[in-house]
């Protein structure tokens, strides 16, 4: 029973006037005079500090007092934030998070730079790992920028080369990808450009 009621305390329920995305956007804001802003709003909001060793954060449906624990970072020495999609924390109660070398990207849970997989790229120290667009792959892991596929293809399931657009779908298009055909029109063959009209009746 006392450790529920230690959980029950630690938990502040989200309301009308300070949203998660609204948190989301006070870890995001780089700007100091921006955040300084945002900060004192926040703490109008939440008046009373959390305990000892704990900050305001977000599991993603609420806002409440939490551990800082690896993958997060303290700021002002208020709230936990998450590190984000290229960049990571090893240790508890970090005021820092560490960016990732090009071509790696961060684990799910920001503990571990993992290098990019295919069907993704990374552009400079802490981008992260980010997808390529629908008619576009890597040939390998690591990669720091996508290729094109052809007109008439679409990059395959697993994102490291280009297959034949199917029948129905159409590509006139260097990186275009696979596109349907509209209704009242057809592609007959695999690896189509384009779409035919469908015969009158």
């Amino acid at each position: 029973i006392k450790i529920i009621l230690i959980l029950t305390l630690f938990i502040i329920q989200i309301n009308t006037e300070y949203t998660i995305n609204q948190f989301n956007e006070l870890c995001s804001t780089k700007h100091p005079d921006e955040f300084e802003e945002k900060i004192y709003q926040f703490k109008n909001e939440y008046q009373k500090s959390c305990p000892t060793n704990y900050f305001y954060g977000s599991n993603g449906t609420n806002i409440l007092c939490m551990k800082c624990i690896k993958g997060n970072y303290i700021r002002n020495d208020y709230i936990c934030c998450n590190c984000g999609i290229g960049s990571i924390s090893t240790e508890d109660n970090s005021y820092e998070c560490e960016e990732c070398q090009q071509k790696y990207g961060a684990n799910e849970d920001n503990t571990k730079c993992v290098i990019c997989p295919t069907g993704t790229y990374s552009t400079g120290k802490g981008s992260g790992c980010m997808k390529c667009g629908k008619g576009k792959y890597t040939e390998h892991e690591g990669s720091t920028y996508c290729l094109n596929c052809p007109k008439g293809e679409g990059v395959n399931s697993e994102g490291n080369g280009c297959e034949k657009c199917p029948i129905g779908y159409y590509s006139n298009e260097e990186g275009m990808g696979c596109i349907k055909c509209n209704n009242g029109s057809i592609s007959t063959t695999i690896g189509s450009t384009s779409c035919e009209p469908c015969p009158a009746g």
